[in-house]
């Protein structure tokens, strides 16, 4: 699905969404959803998106992702 969006062959994005991995770092969060990695730092900062904290690693769920979107989808018309 977020593959067929993003066909930059970045090989690193298809290994994270091949893996399954459900935990990913503000890189794979921000190729996920299609923003700056410095977006999605602010939005972690800002408590928008939960994130987990693995020794000094910041990671991000995917189902909070994917939360994230679902609650901020708009329909134009």
């Amino acid at each position: 699905m977020v593959q067929g969006i993003n066909n930059k062959g970045d090989s690193r994005h298809s290994q994270d969404m091949q893996s399954g991995a459900r935990l990913l770092d503000f890189r794979a969060a921000s190729r996920y959803l299609s923003l700056s990695y410095w977006t999605v730092r602010d939005m972690v900062s800002r408590g928008e998106i939960p994130h987990v904290r693995a020794g000094r690693r910041v990671l991000i769920d995917v189902r909070d992702l994917d939360r994230w979107i679902d609650q901020n989808k708009e329909v134009w018309g």
